[in-house]
């Protein structure tokens, strides 16, 4: 599917389902916000623009919110309304923010982080860039990650939340081949880390695939253990296996999913950039998410090389 016929749910009243599970999830959170948070009802009544006595009868069950009422809660507090129709609301983070931190993210994202918030700005900078501050609105309200949150690059992050983002960029009609791009713009997001300027030190392809795969991908995540089965002039196998740590954390639940390993084949063919070389070709011949004990990926550089050699002579 192309850009221009990607649909956002920037206006996301469909997202919220009607009936009494949404109404009683609406008073469950109502009576969290006021009871735990200590919110007063005069302020969530302003908030939603309706009466006091009103909103007292909603967390009765006598009278429903409509959703542009809902929404309005929704907007001030910095959830999604399809966040919400999902059970996804993390209180701990609502908290944070009704108390001045803005910084905080979901615990769900926050445990066994091996992974950097400098991939969720590279998602951000997707959406926005193609979908302008609405989109990117949706994207941090779903997630609960505000501006601040986002902030620090080298923050650590869950993989969950890599593959959660780029699974709602999915969402939106985007295919496979936009989430490779995303992974190749990483390289951008990248600049100036001690990651790039490592492999900014090596002389040609073969060389920078080896430490990359071998030591320096652990300066941007450590979800995986890779091993190279195989690098010539030419071209790098390499196998991406599950860190047994991080099964433990998540009971046996395999690290990330399928549109991450999309997102790592972008990033792997665009680390040839990093040496100011053209992009690698990369096939993934096997991953964990279809099934396999392992994913395994191919990746060529012949071009490269050859382009190496010639500015070499």
């Amino acid at each position: 599917m192309g850009m221009n016929s990607v649909s956002l749910p920037v206006v996301e009243e469909a997202r919220v389902s009607e009936g009494t599970d949404c109404n009683h999830k609406i008073r469950d959170l109502l009576g969290n916000l006021h009871w735990q948070l200590a919110v007063p009802l005069s302020a969530l009544s302003d908030i939603a623009q309706v009466q006091e006595a009103d909103l007292v009868r909603v967390m009765n069950g006598t009278l429903e919110l409509n959703v542009l009422q809902f929404s309005r809660i929704a907007q001030h507090f910095n959830f999604s309304l399809e966040s919400f129709a999902s059970s996804r609301i993390d209180l701990g983070t609502l908290a944070s923010n009704l108390s001045g931190n803005h910084a905080t993210i979901p615990e769900q994202y926050a445990i066994g982080a091996r992974s950097q918030m400098r991939a969720i700005r590279n998602i951000a900078n997707f959406i926005r860039s193609n979908h302008g501050l609405a989109a990117l609105n949706v994207f941090t309200r779903h997630f609960q990650i505000s501006q601040t949150a986002l902030a620090d690059p080298d923050r650590p992050v869950n993989a969950f939340l890599v593959e959660d983002s780029l699974s709602l960029v999915r969402s939106w009609g985007h295919g496979v081949d936009h989430i490779v791009d995303i992974g190749k713009a990483s390289t951008e997001v990248a600049r100036g880390s001690v990651f790039a300027k490592t492999l900014a030190l090596y002389s040609n392809p073969k060389l920078m695939f080896e430490h990359y795969i071998a030591e320096h991908i652990r300066l941007v995540e450590g979800n995986n253990i890779y091993r190279i089965s195989h690098i010539s002039d030419t071209e790098c196998i390499f196998t991406s296996e599950n860190n047994p740590e991080l099964l433990d954390i998540f009971s046996g639940k395999s690290i990330g999913g399928r549109n991450r390993c999309h997102y790592r084949s972008g990033a792997l063919a665009a680390a040839t950039r990093y040496i100011g070389l053209p992009d690698a070709e990369v096939t993934e011949t096997q991953c964990i998410h279809l099934g396999d004990r392992l994913c395994e990926f191919h990746v060529n550089y012949q071009w490269a090389e050859f382009i190496w050699r010639r500015q070499s002579i």
